[in-house]
């Protein structure tokens, strides 16, 4: 009677095994560039992270450059933020959302 290595010896034999990866965030190509928009409380969330930006920012949009471990974040000119990359999950929305500020009902 074979053994449950020998049985998964024979499963395994000819195929191609690909190379396992680290854990850690996805390799990136190049820097990817993103937009996020600011909460009142002063966070954004992006790829499953939730970053504090800071109540003065509350409703702005910020520019979020995705590197390899950290975000770049901008905010206004000048004012730049640097967060380190804790997931490894991917982006996937590239573009703020309610770019206008709703329109204030009159009384």
């Amino acid at each position: 009677m074979a053994t449950t290595l020998q049985r998964l010896d024979a499963l395994c034999a000819g195929k191609e095994t690909s190379p396992v990866r680290l854990a850690g965030p996805a390799p990136l190509p190049g820097p990817l560039t993103v937009k996020r928009r600011v909460s009142v409380r002063g966070a954004i969330m992006i790829g499953g992270q939730k970053i504090q930006v800071g109540l003065t920012h509350a409703r702005k949009t910020a520019e979020v450059t995705v590197e390899a471990d950290t975000y770049q974040l901008t905010v206004q000119d000048g004012i730049n933020l640097t967060a380190p990359r804790t997931t490894s999950r991917d982006i996937r929305r590239h573009k703020a959302s309610n770019y206008a500020l709703p329109a204030s009902s009159p009384c």
